[in-house]
C-alpha cells in the first residue's frame, strides 16, 4: 500500500491508525504540505453562491487551474450556497527545505479563486459586498476512516439537503468521476483509493446511511 502521494510504499495503517501526514502537524492547524484536508466554505451569512447552472461550471474551471499545481483534489461538491473539497497538499520529498511551500501556494491559490469568483457573480448579479464567509475553514483529516468518512459525507451532501433523490443525479459533485471507469475528471482517483483504502468496485453513491454522527462533526472544524 502506497501511503505517500509520491510513491514511497510503506506499512499501510488500519482504519482508525493516525496516517503518516499527522506527524507532521503543528499546533497552529495551517495547511500542512503532504496532508489530507476537509476544506470547506459558505456564503457570507448562508447566501447562495451559486446562481446558474454556468457558474458551477465555472467555478469547477477555476478549481482546476488555480488548485491542481498545488494539491490532489480528492473529491468536491458544489452547494447552492456552500462547497466542500477533499484535498491532499502536494508535497516535495527532495526539497525538505522548502518545507510547505505546496501548502502556501494552495492558500494563496484558494484565495485568487474565490476573490475573482466572487467579483464574477457581484458583476453578474450586480451588487456589493462579500460573496463568501471570511474564511475558507480547513480540517486536518488524521486516519483512513477520517478521509472515508469525509469523501462520503462530500458525495451525499445534495441528498442530505433534500436537492436531489439520488447523489449521483447532482451534477456538480465528484461522485460520477468515481462511478466511471475512465480518468477524465480532475480528481485523483487511484491517491483516494489508496489513502482511503477501498478501490473502484466501493459502493460510492450509496453511503450516506452508514454515516456516523460523531465521525461526520469529527471532519469539520467547528
Amino acid at each position: 500500500m502506497k501511503n505517500s502521494c509520491h510513491g514511497t510504499t510503506k506499512p499501510g495503517p488500519s482504519q482508525g491508525e493516525v496516517m503518516p501526514w499527522l506527524y507532521n502537524l503543528n499546533n497552529s492547524m495551517q495547511l500542512i504540505d503532504g496532508s489530507v484536508f476537509h476544506i470547506y466554505s459558505r456564503g457570507n451569512q448562508q447566501k447562495t453562491i451559486f446562481y446558474t447552472e454556468a457558474n458551477y461550471l465555472y467555478f469547477i474551471r477555476k478549481m482546476e487551474k488555480e488548485l491542481l499545481p498545488h494539491a490532489h483534489l480528492l473529491a468536491y461538491c458544489l452547494m447552492p450556497n456552500h462547497f466542500h473539497w477533499l484535498v491532499q497538499i502536494k508535497a516535495d520529498e527532495q526539497n525538505a527545505e522548502n518545507s510547505n511551500a505546496h501548502a502556501a501556494n494552495f492558500s494563496k491559490a484558494t484565495g485568487i479563486l474565490l476573490r475573482s469568483y466572487a467579483r464574477a457573480i457581484q458583476k453578474q448579479q450586480q451588487f456589493t459586498g462579500s460573496l463568501f464567509q471570511q474564511n475558507a475553514k480547513s480540517k486536518l483529516l488524521a486516519t483512513r476512516n477520517d478521509v472515508l468518512t469525509c469523501l462520503n459525507y462530500i458525495h451525499n451532501n445534495p441528498l442530505k439537503a433534500n436537492l436531489t433523490s439520488k447523489a449521483n443525479d447532482w451534477k456538480f459533485s465528484s461522485l460520477n468521476e468515481y462511478l466511471t471507469t475512465n480518468d477524465s475528471g480532475i480528481c485523483n482517483k487511484k491517491l483516494l483509493y489508496e489513502l482511503a483504502d477501498i478501490d473502484h468496485k466501493y459502493d460510492f453513491a450509496n453511503q450516506y446511511k452508514g454515516l456516523n454522527d460523531a465521525e461526520v462533526k469529527g471532519i469539520f472544524a467547528d
